[in-house]
């Protein structure tokens, strides 16, 4: 099955009523008081509900790069698929069931094979449910064996006679050097990558791996698989150890591209290489984080393709700059062929998700592409920080970050019930609204310089952990703080 917006007939001869034509519609069911913004920025409200009905619009039998092309899943775009539909619907067992499906027919990027591990690992804790890791964790570790072998495949060669089935592959970490070998996607199409120059060992796929080796210790040592978890924790500790030290610019904040076979260093500093680094946490302290950030914040421009976003913007985000985050997600500049969401709302009129910014940076491009459903889970995850901590939500974190924002209110749902936190602000006065679902628990974590912090509602809270972390238990309290 493939989706068409518009239908042409041709060669018709009679009279042709609206009435005369049908057409079915398919979809999975898709509960609308489950999920709900709203901002003093339309702009933004505009943005989750362009992700919003994405989700509702394309999610079907399975996640897919496009109703209109593919029509079958991709593991990098079942990262925003995935998170985005956490942040909109309850409908857990889709991406569970597209995972698995991926696990055994993987898509041609190295690097996205990787995202299979990091999607178990979400899939864990926003569900619970950890039967997927167990019945899977073979299979998950031949993920990290991303070697050159038969099976690699770089998209275009006319000569491949692989089968892209998931096989134990070759383990490509150099333990001479410290890093793997091979490379990634890094973004599509070829253009968006800001001109990346690829050696041996590349930054971006390292950064990944670095991320993929962290969540697999996790996953061992959630399945009891102990001979692994320090065995993947060692993988990444050299791995961020050495990217730091081989190729990273202190003076210029950013990371190179890669190292060449005799370890000299091409020293081009595309964005992608230090947005990578970013969003997988290598750095060692916020100095180094604030540097990256202001690259890869790139003075208010997006740069790269509308799938490479979620990086930029995760990146930004978990290191303390959800203000650059926003003001790239708010930039009201609706020119043709901008790099914005104001853009593709406006000029490009899209309603669902499209595959590029506009049919300048890939010609081809489709009209129903999750991939680019980014503000949806920025929106839920970053920018109003609802996350959960323990597996299954039994305890979550609400850490809003609203950067020039007054007022935010959103609805998102979890295992045990539906999240909602409202944030309004009025001069140095804020104050936040928290509902917290039984049985579970939340962590709501204040700005650190919060003063005269009142809470009332639910008598049950539990005690701060310090003057800027607050548990609370079910029940709906008001917080009120003043922030300088």
């Amino acid at each position: 099955m493939k989706n068409f917006r518009y239908i042409e007939l041709v060669g018709l001869q009679g009279t042709l009523h609206p009435d005369d034509i049908n057409g079915w519609a398919m979809q999975q069911p898709f509960n609308e008081d489950e999920s709900a913004f709203t901002s003093d920025n339309q702009l933004l409200n505009r943005e989750y509900e362009m992700s919003k009905y994405t989700i509702k619009a394309t999610n079907q039998d399975v996640f897919v790069d496009s109703q209109a092309r593919e029509r079958r899943p991709y593991e990098g775009d079942l990262l925003v698929n995935g998170l985005t539909s956490f942040a909109v619907s309850s409908n857990y067992s889709l991406d569970r069931h597209s995972l698995d499906y991926l696990i055994d027919n993987p898509t041609w990027p190295e690097d996205y094979k990787l995202f299979n591990v990091e999607m178990a690992w979400l899939d864990y804790l926003y569900t619970g449910n950890r039967d997927l890791l167990e019945s899977r964790y073979e299979q998950l570790t031949y993920k990290l064996n991303r070697g050159k072998s038969s099976e690699s495949f770089d998209g275009a060669s006319q000569g491949f006679t692989g089968s892209l089935k998931n096989i134990k592959g070759v383990d490509n970490f150099d333990e001479t050097v410290g890093l793997v070998t091979n490379d990634g996607l890094i973004d599509w199409p070829i253009p968006e990558r800001d001109g990346f120059i690829e050696g041996k060992y590349n930054t971006p796929f390292n950064a990944i791996f670095y991320g993929a080796y962290r969540m697999m210790s996790q996953i061992a040592k959630v399945t009891g698989h102990d001979q692994d978890v320090s065995f993947y924790e060692k993988r990444a500790d050299r791995i961020k150890a050495e990217l730091i030290n081989r190729l990273y610019d202190a003076e210029s904040g950013r990371f190179y591209d890669s190292l060449n076979a005799d370890l000299t260093v091409n020293q081009h500093t595309s964005h992608h290489a230090s947005a990578y680094a970013l969003c997988y946490g290598v750095y060692s302290d916020q100095l180094m984080a604030d540097k990256l950030s202001k690259f890869v914040a790139n003075q208010g421009h997006f740069i790269g393709s509308v799938y490479f976003i979620y990086f930029m913007l995760k990146g930004l985000i978990d290191a303390g700059h959800a203000d650059d985050a926003i003001a790239l997600l708010t930039n009201p500049d609706d020119r043709k062929d901008q790099k914005t969401f104001a853009a593709i709302l406006n000029t490009l009129k899209a309603t669902i998700a499209p595959e590029a910014w506009s049919n300048h940076y890939k010609p081809n491009m489709t009209l129903s592409h999750p991939w680019g459903a980014t503000p949806g889970l920025t929106i839920v995850q970053g920018i109003m920080g609802i996350n959960p901590i323990e597996p299954g939500f039994n305890t979550f974190r609400i850490k809003v970050r609203p950067g020039n924002l007054k007022k935010l209110q959103v609805t998102t749902p979890s295992p045990k019930g539906l999240i909602k936190v409202a944030y309004q602000r009025n001069g140095l006065q804020a104050e936040l609204v928290a509902e917290v679902p039984m049985n579970a628990q939340a962590e709501l974590v204040l700005p650190e310089e919060a003063t005269d912090i009142q809470i009332t509602g639910t008598t049950n809270q539990l005690a701060a952990n310090n003057n800027s972390t607050i548990n609370l238990a079910s029940g709906k309290y008001r917080i009120s703080y003043h922030q300088n």
